[in-house]
This record gives structure tokens, C-alpha cells and sequence, in this order.
């Protein structure tokens, strides 16, 4: 097993994930409109209090390239 600092993970990855998370709620809720970057942030939120800082993940999600 390894360790994983999800709440930072979540954090650098905002550029590529916000949009997919705004996608996702488009098309799910076509009619709905809402503030992208408060979504993330809320997102963020939620996330941090279901989740321990680090989280334990399964080897084979953890490729180290050195």
C-alpha cells in the first residue's frame, strides 16, 4: 500500500479536473447554471472532510518515476 496527500493531490490538479467537474454537472443538469471555481472550492471542501489528509491507495495506483 501506499500513502497519497489527497487534499493536495485534489489542489494541484484543479486546472485539469474543474473542467471535467463542470462538464459532468452540464450534462447531468443542462438547465442549472452555477460559478464553476465556488463548485471546485466546494468540491475541495466536501472532499477534505470525507477524507483523511492522506489516504491509503493500492500500489498498483502509484507509479514512481525517478
Amino acid at each position: 500500500m501506499a500513502r497519497i496527500n489527497l487534499t493536495e493531490m485534489i489542489e494541484r490538479l484543479e486546472l485539469e479536473l474543474r473542467p471535467v467537474l463542470k462538464k459532468a454537472v452540464q450534462e447531468t443538469l443542462p438547465d442549472i447554471e452555477f460559478d464553476e471555481k465556488a463548485l471546485y472550492r466546494e468540491f475541495r471542501k466536501a472532499a477534505s472532510r470525507r477524507f483523511q489528509t492522506w489516504e491509503r491507495v493500492p500500489d498498483s495506483c502509484v507509479k514512481p518515476e525517478y
